[in-house]
């Protein structure tokens, strides 16, 4: 009996440790060609998706949405079935918040995806002859 406890004791300990260790965050990639597509790790997490004008010497005020002149883009929602995003087109199942606006050549931007249990992740791209290029 002593043995068959300690079994079930076991395999829940390993339930809980492989299910902290599981990949719950949104990556983000950028396909460095025209259309800008995204392409995530474990899309089914990510709750919302924007595209950010960096602005040297000022912060990120995500706390300031509306309004926000430096937010380009803004979805919300999960994508279902896909992996790829293309800027400016809203997949199925996500609303769009914030339209698309026209990205600029020379201008640096970061794209971050909020994933369902709150963590965000980023990549930032600056558009160079008319394509992405991820910023390493």
């Amino acid at each position: 009996m002593k043995n068959f406890n300690l079994k079930w004791v076991s395999l829940l300990v390993f339930i809980v440790f492989t299910s902290c260790v599981i990949e719950r965050d949104v990556k983000i990639y950028i396909s460095n060609q025209k259309p800008l597509i995204f392409s995530f790790s474990n899309s089914q997490q990510l709750a919302m998706l924007y595209v950010y004008k960096i602005v040297p010497n000022k912060s990120i005020e995500l706390d300031k949405l509306d309004n926000n002149p430096n937010l380009m883009w803004l979805i919300e929602g999960s994508p279902k079935d896909t992996n790829l995003i293309e800027y400016g087109v809203t997949p199925l199942a996500m609303k769009e918040v914030i339209k698309a606006k026209k990205l600029e050549e020379g201008q640096k931007y970061l794209v971050s995806g909020l994933s369902a249990n709150g963590t965000t992740k980023g990549t930032q791209f600056i558009i160079t002859q008319g394509l992405p290029v991820t910023i390493k």
